[in-house]
């Protein structure tokens, strides 16, 4: 995460709420710099990080990768997810409504895939997607990729190559697109019309039952959609 100018407002904001990861049980907050947002300090995983992160050519993506390949390994080794069985990644832009979405991993806790012994991941939009606002994995997956994070993909899109460490390491996925209501995925879900269940609303009106919503630009527009699934300030 990168907690300063308007990202850091928004996580300010989910923590006055007591939403985002601040309604998880336990979080971390990664960056560059040092300090305290919402009662979590901030969490250094390499001294004089460099946070500097270049434009994929021709597009507004960001070459991300080896920043998160830092995260994930300062994820493994700190040891948090040990008591948990999940562990949620999330982009300070994105609104996430914890205890709804409590129900939605206890149901996928107890499906078969998610029995296996490596674990399991959400795909969290249609056709084998894994978007990088809301990476969603299961205590034995973290525990199967997290001590191989250095040895997966050369992607430079970090979302990217997650996804494709999960299949190198052959970590199943399980299908949650109800949750979810991204920006990119809305799209494609209602141009495609995949399942009558997706999200096929424009993801900045937050009407409707999921649990994650993104793109926010500002803290601003983040209230508006927390106060709109009836967070109240």
């Amino acid at each position: 995460m990168l907690p300063w100018g308007p990202e850091r407002s928004m996580l300010e904001l989910s923590a006055v709420a007591r939403q985002g990861i601040f309604g998880c049980d336990e979080a971390d907050i990664f960056s560059s710099e040092t300090g305290n947002v919402g009662g979590i300090d901030i969490t250094v995983p390499v001294p004089n990080w460099n946070m500097v992160v270049p434009l994929l050519p021709g597009t507004a993506w960001r070459k991300n990768t080896r920043i998160f390949q830092q995260v994930w390994a300062s994820v493994y080794n700190g040891g948090k997810w040990r008591r948990h069985d999940w562990t949620i990644k999330l982009d300070p832009d994105t609104v996430f409504m914890a205890d709804r979405f409590r129900g939605t991993v206890s149901w996928h806790r107890d499906q078969p895939v998610c029995q296996d012994e490596k674990g399991c991941w959400l795909e969290n939009c249609g056709y084998h997607h894994l978007y990088g606002a809301a990476e969603v994995l299961s205590n034995r997956a973290v525990e199967s990729f997290g001590s191989q994070v250095w040895s997966c993909g050369g992607q430079d899109l970090e979302d990217q190559w997650l996804l494709g460490c999960m299949y190198l390491f052959g970590i199943k996925k399980s299908e949650e697109w109800n949750s979810f209501c991204m920006r990119g995925c809305d799209a494609q879900t209602a141009a495609k019309d995949w399942n009558p269940n997706l999200c096929k609303h424009n993801y900045w009106t937050c009407d409707g039952p999921h649990a994650v919503w993104h793109a926010f630009e500002n803290a601003g527009s983040m209230k508006a959609c927390m106060m709109q699934q009836g967070v109240e300030f």
